[in-house]
Order: C-alpha cells, then structure tokens, then sequence
C-alpha cells in the first residue's frame, strides 16, 4: 500500500504536465509532438488507473476500504451510470440498456463505489461483446436485498475458468486489454457492503453478472434529541 501511494504522486504529477503541454501551456507543438504527449497522457492514466485499483484491493483485502454510506435510489444512479457509457457502447455497435424491475431499490451504501462496480462489468461486458450484441443492466429490488444484474450476448466463459473469474490478475479472454483486476474489486467491493457477486456464463452464448446487496446493509443511527 506504501508503495502504491508513492507511485501515484508522480504519476499524478505526469499526467499533470502531459495535460498542460496538450492545452499549449508551454507554447506550440507540431503534430508529431501533440500525437507523442498524447499517448503520454493516455498511458499514465491507464497506469495510474492500475495503481488505483491495486491499492483498493489492498485496502479491501485488509478490511479497511473507506465506505461513505448514505441511502440513494439505485436504478436513479445506475440509469445515469448508464447513459455516460452509452457512447462507448455505440462506437462499438453495441445496444446498452436498462430495465428497472419490481420494488423499491434503495440501497444504504457508498454510491461511488456501487456506480464503480457496475462501471467495472459494463466495461467487461462490452470488451467481450462483438458489434451486433447487446448488454442489458437489470435493477430489482426483494424485501431483503437490491440486485444488480448485467448481461451480455459476447463471448462467454468457459466452465473450467468460471470458479476462477474474480481472482486479481485472471482473465477469461486474452489479448482484449484489461488488467485482470476489474472483477475482483467488484467481489472486493460486494464484499464491502455485506453484499456478494457472481457469475453465470456459457461459451460462446454470453454471461450475466449479478450483485446482490442487502437492502439495509447499516442502518442510519437514530439522530439523538437535542438536548435543552
């Protein structure tokens, strides 16, 4: 973890300086020098990305991953998720959509790590998806837990590969980037919350992620009376 944080002040100061040369703060560039500071500016982003996501695990694995709880609405945030992604998914000839199911689906947790955890199978599920496919989010809610389901018409998993899906550096598919940590900070995350994830997936027909959280993970501590 020591070493994760030493690594980010540089590379935040990196991804700093590759950004101001890109806004033309240190004077003109010819286009070979704008093509060359952007790739810069590309990899430490991906690079510091990584590093985020290594100390997250770190700091899940030792049960001390800061959690800002609060009660939200989760098919309001996650329709919104949504429509940030949909560009994504259109460049790649990909239908994203959304289905609010039954109940109320409100969750008592951190919104942006629920949000990073649908951002993390989103992202796998369209890596894995060919042009023509679809990637369907479903929100339901029961009387004790909150679902999240995320489902794909991509590639799917084979049988011996699907107990090891969620371990740091695994990947089902080589050769279609990633870093191999995205689906163990989802269980990571899951985890977090009281919560789980798992998978169910068929080669070559697709795979379908679900969250389950507990519809009162914590309750809010009663607000004492004031006192006179």
């Amino acid at each position: 973890t020591t070493v994760s944080h030493e690594l980010r002040s540089p590379l935040n100061a990196m991804r700093e300086s590759a950004r101001l040369i890109e806004e033309r703060a240190a004077g003109p560039l010819t286009a070979k020098q704008e093509r060359l500071i952007s790739i810069m500016h590309r990899s430490t982003e991906r690079l510091l990305r990584l590093v985020n996501e290594v100390l997250d695990l770190s700091r899940a694995s030792a049960g001390l991953l800061p959690l800002d709880r609060g009660w939200f609405d989760a098919a309001v945030v996650i329709a919104r998720t949504l429509d940030e992604l949909r560009p994504q998914a259109e460049q790649r000839g990909i239908a994203l959509r959304f289905e609010n199911g039954t109940g109320a689906p409100r969750v008592f947790g951190d919104q942006d790590r629920i949000v990073q955890m649908v951002v993390n199978l989103v992202a796998n599920a369209l890596r894995f998806t060919p042009s023509g496919g679809s990637v369907t989010v479903r929100v339901h809610a029961t009387e004790t837990d909150v679902r999240v389901l995320v489902e794909d018409t991509g590639a799917g998993i084979r049988a011996e590969l699907l107990p090891h899906v969620f371990e740091r550096f695994r990947q089902a598919h080589s050769g279609l980037g990633g870093t191999g940590l995205g689906l163990a900070i989802v269980r990571a995350m899951a985890e977090a919350h009281g919560g789980r994830v798992t998978v169910e997936s068929e080669e070559g027909r697709g795979s379908r992620f679900t969250i389950t959280l507990p519809q009162g993970a914590q309750t809010p501590a009663p607000v004492a009376a004031p006192t006179r």
